[in-house]
C-alpha cells in the first residue's frame, strides 16, 4: 500500500481510474477510514464522482465495519450527484448490513430496494444468517433461492453449510436428500487457458487431459528451479528462504 500511494502521488494527473484503484485498495486491506480520507481528497480535486468511484467507497465502508458512513455515501448519489445506483451499490449495502452482522437491516433493506428478486444477493444473505445463527430468517431466505433456481446445486450446498454451521444436522441430510432426488451434482472447481485460439480446461484433481503426464512433468521442472533459486511452497503461499 504505501509503495501504491508514492506511485499515485507521483503521477501527474489523477483520473477516475486510478482514484477508484487506489480507494479500493485501501478498502480491501483493511484500511477504510483510509479510503474515506483518499475520497475526501478526489472531491477536492474538483472531479464529481462516477458509478465506479461509489462502489469503491462502498465496499471499502463494508470491508471495513463502517456502516454509519457507508450509509451516508449511499444516500449522496442521488441526493448530492444526482447519480441513481445501480443493483451492484444496492448490494454493497446489504453486503455491508450483513458484515456489521444486522441481518435483518439487510434483509429489510433488500425487500425495499430490489424491485426484481436476486439470487446473488439473497446468497449474500444467507451467508450472513449462518454467520449470525439466524436460522429463521436464513429458512426464509434459502426458500426465495430455491423458489428462483430450484435445480442449481451450488444454492443446496449453501444451504448445507447453513444448517450445519447451527448444528442442525436435519437440515444438512435433507439438503442433500433433495439434491439427489434431483439429479444434482457439484461441479469440480476448473481454470482455463487460451492459447493459440484454443481453449483448454483444466479440473481439480482430474488427471483426463491428454498432456496431463507433459503438463505435471513440466510444473516439477520449474518447481525445482523456483526452489533453487531460494523459494519454497508451503500452504499454497510462496515464502522466501532466509
Amino acid at each position: 500500500l504505501d509503495t501504491a500511494r508514492k506511485c499515485f502521488g507521483r503521477m501527474s494527473h489523477h483520473d477516475m481510474v486510478s482514484w477508484s484503484t487506489i480507494i479500493a485498495g485501501y478498502g480491501s486491506h483493511g484500511k477504510g477510514e483510509t479510503a474515506l480520507e483518499m475520497y475526501m481528497e478526489f472531491l477536492q480535486s474538483g472531479l464529481e464522482p462516477n458509478h465506479v468511484i461509489f462502489l469503491s467507497i462502498l465496499s471499502a465502508c463494508g470491508h471495513n465495519g463502517l456502516v454509519d458512513q457507508g450509509l451516508s455515501l449511499f444516500h449522496s448519489m442521488t441526493k448530492d450527484f444526482g447519480i441513481e445506483p445501480k443493483l451492484e451499490h444496492r448490494a454493497c449495502i446489504v453486503d455491508l448490513f450483513s458484515r456489521a452482522g444486522r441481518v435483518e437491516d439487510a434483509y429489510d433493506f433488500y425487500k425495499r430496494m430490489f424491485p426484481e428478486p436476486t439470487v446473488e444477493v439473497l446468497g449474500i444473505l444467507l451467508d450472513a444468517c449462518r454467520t449470525s445463527g439466524n436460522v429463521e430468517l436464513g429458512d426464509i431466505i434459502a426458500t426465495e433461492i430455491f423458489m428462483l433456481k430450484p435445480v442449481d446445486a451450488g444454492n443446496y450446498l449453501q444451504l448445507a453449510h447453513s444448517c450445519a454451521s447451527v448444528a442442525r444436522w436435519d437440515g444438512v441430510g435433507e439438503a442433500w436428500i433433495q439434491m439427489r432426488s434431483l439429479g444434482l451434482k457439484k461441479l469440480p472447481a476448473w481454470s482455463f487457458i487460451e492459447l493459440h485460439g484454443t481453449i483448454t480446461t483444466f479440473f481439480t484433481d482430474h488427471s483426463s487431459h491428454p498432456q496431463y503426464e507433459d503438463i505435471v512433468s513440466v510444473l516439477k521442472s520449474l518447481s525445482k528451479d523456483i526452489r533453487n533459486l531460494g523459494v519454497d511452497f508451503k500452504s499454497s503461499q510462496i515464502h522466501l528462504i532466509s
